[in-house]
């Protein structure tokens, strides 16, 4: 299912509203602060962590890997265990370090996609809001609090549909011929 909200803000207060204050699902992110409070799963975005290749090769492997729950636990822990080893160097490089800070606080989150066999990205939920976002940007913004809601509805039964292979339009008339 999709859900798009369009508000003023990105803050906690949106997402919480949301969500709630704790989430069944896995909340896949980027690093941006308002998805932090929420109690759930978390998986952060590995393209946003500057293509750590290794780190991510092994998790993705471990993932798709045909082997038995308990010697993935054992690899996983090597792979947690080799990943806390690099965060936690001393980087002289003001990049390197910012991304070391990242990876040590967000480190519960960097590892949840092997577990449960989901993405190791946000890229889905990238592509699953470009459409509105191209439709808000060339149709000039949204100029009220109701056509904001009006296009976060739509783009949300929209994009659901598209989800599960229903046709919107036939979707759309039969809803409207039934009211």
């Amino acid at each position: 299912m999709s859900v798009y909200v369009i508000d003023r803000s990105r803050g906690r207060k949106v997402v919480r509203d949301v969500l709630g204050k704790s989430y069944t699902g896995v909340l896949h992110t980027d690093f941006y602060g308002s998805y932090n409070e929420i109690e759930c799963e978390k998986q952060k975005c590995w393209a946003h962590l500057l293509r750590l290749k290794t780190f991510f090769a092994r998790g993705v492997a471990l993932r798709d890997s045909k082997i038995q729950s308990e010697d993935i636990k054992k690899s996983l822990a090597r792979l947690v265990s080799d990943t806390q080893n690099f965060m936690f160097r001393r980087f002289r490089h003001p990049k390197l370090k910012t991304l070391a800070k990242r990876m040590i606080k967000f480190r519960a989150n960097l590892y949840t996609f092997v577990e449960h066999g989901n993405e190791p990205t946000n890229n889905n939920a990238e592509r699953e809001i470009r459409p509105a976002v191209l439709m808000r940007k060339t149709s000039y913004g949204n100029r009220s609090t109701s056509g904001a809601s009006n296009q976060a509805i739509l783009m949300s039964i929209i994009r659901t549909c598209h989800k599960q292979n229903i046709n919107f339009v036939n979707f759309a008339t039969n809803h409207l011929r039934r009211s």
